[in-house]
């Protein structure tokens, strides 16, 4: 499946530039990591999910999926589970 094709030259030292769209869409940011995967003749790009860029990723699709509530009580959690 072929979402976005574009084209980019490689310069005399091998480098290319990831074209803006790609860019923005894979929020691809100076210093970011990517990874290239070579498979026969067709190489692929991808972003690397490190570190914090692991836990940001996760946390995001957390706040998408559910709705954090606003207030927590935190002493009334802990205690709570030596009441009986």
């Amino acid at each position: 499946m072929v979402g976005i094709q574009l084209l980019s030259k490689v310069g005399e030292r091998g480098q290319v530039v990831i074209p803006k769209p790609l860019r923005e869409k894979l929020k691809i940011i100076p210093n970011s990591i990517v990874i290239f995967e070579l498979e026969e003749n067709k190489v692929t790009l991808k972003k690397s999910s490190e570190g914090l860029n692991i836990l940001e990723e996760y946390v995001n699709g957390l706040k998408k999926k559910i709705k954090l509530p606003k207030n927590i009580n935190w002493d009334e959690m802990y205690y709570s589970q030596f009441k009986k």
